[in-house]
């Protein structure tokens, strides 16, 4: 398995939920997560698959949606996706990020709510995600314009 398909996933969901129908733009934040409590850590509680756990985020962003320099639909074992290059800033960062948190986990919240919250297993150093899940054509595109709206 890639690296990168935690990650993947976890954006496929979070993205697809997030495209707003208003135009607006999509806000993303990454964030450093704990499992407990600790001073300075903003609690957060996260539900998925009929499971509510507890995280505490540390205040620093590692990554917003300015860090992210184009999205695009291409294909994907001949389905649609959402290729998302990082800016060359966006792309050290998150490497640097993933890097010091192995093992650890790090926070995705779009438009303000705790998306989900993936092990981080290995640096990643690409500046390239693929989004990838069951959406149409037209889907992919919004989520890429949606990332990319000024």
């Amino acid at each position: 398995m890639n690296k990168t398909m935690g990650w993947v996933f976890c954006l496929t969901i979070l993205l697809i939920a997030a495209c707003r129908s208003d135009g607006s733009k999509v806000s993303i934040e990454v964030r450093a997560a704990e499992t407990e409590p600790g001073e300075g850590l903003e609690e957060v509680d996260y539900s998925a698959w009929g499971h509510t756990e507890t995280f505490y985020l540390h205040d620093e962003v590692f990554l917003t949606e300015s860090d992210i320099r184009s999205a695009s639909v291409v294909a994907w074992k001949e389905f649609p996706a959402v290729e998302v290059l990082l800016t060359e800033k966006g792309r050290d960062i998150f490497a640097d990020a993933t890097g010091r948190h192995i093992g650890k986990r790090l926070a995705i919240l779009v438009n303000g709510r705790l998306a989900c919250v993936p092990i981080v297993r290995d640096t990643i150093q690409e500046g390239k995600i693929l989004i990838n899940g069951d959406f149409s054509e037209e889907k992919a595109r919004d989520i890429a314009e949606a990332l990319t709206r000024p």
